[in-house]
């Protein structure tokens, strides 16, 4: 899989795939990474390229321009945050910032024919970003604003799902504990003594057993890092105020396939709640076209024949 590549090695792959007509094989990429830009940034960023550079443009399944942009957004504001002190994320924000503002960026189809919520959602990611997240893309989007809705600054707040926790339920929380403590104090140790054990065999430039061993290690610490990072921003989704006569996190929902008629029932809760086949991630695709809509409104969700447009025919309080 693309993703679990070295990031020196990343692009030259991407790359070559593109030259050889075959670049469209990366788009299935987007589920995994879109919801992890912090995890994934270099692919982020590779798959918003090629969206942008109309790689993509006759697959039925490529995401809305719109919600394309929303992901790059998100990964702005990480890679703001931390360039000072990462080289790496400093280079990859300059060439983020030229694919979402240059002439033909990728921004300029995103605001097409935006939605109020989605500029309002735009918005709150740059506000969030800080002051000095790039002014080229911050002015396109308050061009955007002050000439279709310049009332959207006005908002006093956003919805508690926009921003910058990770929302999830007191047992989705104890859950992901549980695995973090599993990784740091039995799979890290015992990847340490496979180490050990594969280097005692032999000279290391020819011992397979060791650089799998050592890859498995940064694959463990590279997941303890995300995994400690992810709880510390974790909010129990029951200590907030939820209306339960909008779709969000702690919500139970009927929706109905407008053109089928076929119904569906899902609980909305957070990325460590999802247990079964009817819980969805509020932070991936399949939410973020329900997330704020109201009884009788109707949304849109991914499927692989093209997106699906539903309808909310109930919305239930369930934390």
């Amino acid at each position: 899989m693309l993703t679990e590549w070295p990031n020196s090695v990343l692009e030259k792959l991407v790359d070559k795939l593109v030259t050889h007509g075959k670049g469209a094989l990366c788009l299935p990429m987007w589920d995994r990474v879109a919801p992890y830009p912090k995890r994934f940034p270099l692919m982020t960023y590779l798959l918003g390229r090629l969206y942008g550079e109309g790689v993509f443009d006759q697959e039925p399944t490529r995401p809305a321009p719109v919600a394309v942009g929303r992901v790059l957004l998100q990964l702005g504001r990480i890679l703001n945050f931390d360039r000072k002190k990462n080289q790496m994320y400093s280079r990859l924000l300059g060439r983020l910032t030229s694919l979402l503002s240059g002439k033909r960026g990728l921004m300029h189809r995103a605001l097409d024919g935006i939605s109020r919520e989605d500029l309002t959602h735009y918005v709150g990611i740059v506000t969030r970003a800080g002051e000095d997240f790039p002014l080229e893309v911050v002015s396109m989007i308050d061009r955007t604003v002050a000439d279709h809705y310049p009332d959207i600054h006005a908002k006093p707040d956003l919805p508690f799902w926009e921003k910058d926790h990770i929302y999830t339920t007191r047992d989705g929380l104890r859950r992901i504990k549980e695995e973090y403590r599993v990784l740091v104090e039995d799979k890290i140790p015992a990847n340490s003594k496979a180490i050990g054990a594969a280097a005692s065999l032999g000279d290391l430039s020819e011992n397979s057993e060791w650089e799998s061993a050592m890859e498995e290690q940064r694959n463990l610490t590279g997941r303890a890092q995300d995994m400690d990072q992810q709880i510390r921003s974790a909010r129990p989704i029951e200590e907030e105020d939820i209306r339960g006569d909008v779709v969000a996190p702690g919500t139970k929902i009927t929706i109905t396939d407008v053109a089928s008629g076929t119904r569906q029932v899902y609980r909305v809760l957070g990325p460590w709640d999802v247990i079964d086949d009817h819980t969805i991630n509020y932070l991936a695709p399949m939410a973020q076209g329900l997330l704020g809509k109201s009884l009788g409104d109707q949304g849109e969700i991914p499927a692989a024949t093209g997106p699906i447009r539903v309808r909310i025919d109930s919305i239930e309080r369930i934390v």
